[in-house]
């Protein structure tokens, strides 16, 4: 497997994760149909857009363009690949983004900034579907696009869970990492050393026969456990 294909492999566990934590807080604050599919697809694609400090990465791949420059900057001002866009205040940097950019609507700059960071964070996940036909000219950044807009412009969707999940999504993305070899420094800027929750090697068969299947049927348990349970239990 090469570079850019490992790092889609890993970039469809962290999407994972994120839609596996927001599944899991559906248990303890129910949500209604609307927030809840908006949180998966929010919080599955925010646990990709730490790695806009890489190049090769599905979020700076994402958009073109777009994030190619997006993507520069970071690196720039995050010190590279898996520094401060992996560390807690990375991750509350962008939530808190998020969040000022909702509470800003219905007004024009808040819905056109809301949308744009939304396309940003959505992109990262369709650029994963595995249909060809998303391959092909710039069809995934228009779905993208599309959905970002629908959702920013949407009359009386509630988006107060978009800053939530955002943190939700980025927070595990960075926990993933740090059960890794090369791990994360997460107390970043208090302490620039590498925390390392375990050493297991990104990519490797650990979470592609382990991790990866147990979150499959994670997320389905999760989503439908209430309904299961309350079944059963009449």
């Amino acid at each position: 497997m090469d570079q850019i294909g490992a790092i889609v492999m890993m970039g469809i566990s962290h999407a994972m994760t994120g839609a596996v934590a927001w599944s899991a807080l559906q248990l303890i604050h129910p949500q209604t149909t609307p927030v809840l599919v908006a949180g998966l697809a929010v919080t599955a694609g925010a646990a990709l857009i730490p790695d806009l400090d890489h190049r090769d990465s599905t979020a700076s791949r994402s958009l073109g363009p777009l994030t190619w420059v997006l993507c520069r900057v970071v690196q720039a001002v995050s010190g590279g690949h898996r520094r401060a866009t992996h560390s807690l205040a990375g991750c509350a940097t962008l939530a808190i983004a998020v969040q000022m950019a909702v509470q800003a609507r219905p007004g024009v700059v808040g819905t056109v900034a809301t949308a744009v960071l939304l396309a940003v964070i959505l992109a990262s996940v369709v650029h994963l579907v595995p249909l060809r036909a998303f391959k092909r000219g710039w069809l995934d950044e228009i779905l993208a696009a599309v959905v970002a807009i629908a959702l920013a412009m949407w009359p009386g969707l509630d988006l107060a869970m978009l800053g939530p999940a955002v943190l939700v999504g980025t927070l595990v993305h960075a926990l993933g990492d740090a059960i890794t070899r090369q791990g994360i420094p997460f107390w970043w800027p208090i302490s620039r050393k590498n925390v390392r929750l375990a050493r297991f090697k990104a990519g490797g068969w650990t979470e592609r026969w382990v991790l990866r299947p147990a979150f499959v049927l994670a997320i389905p348990a999760l989503l439908f456990w209430e309904p299961v349970m309350s079944f059963l239990g009449r």
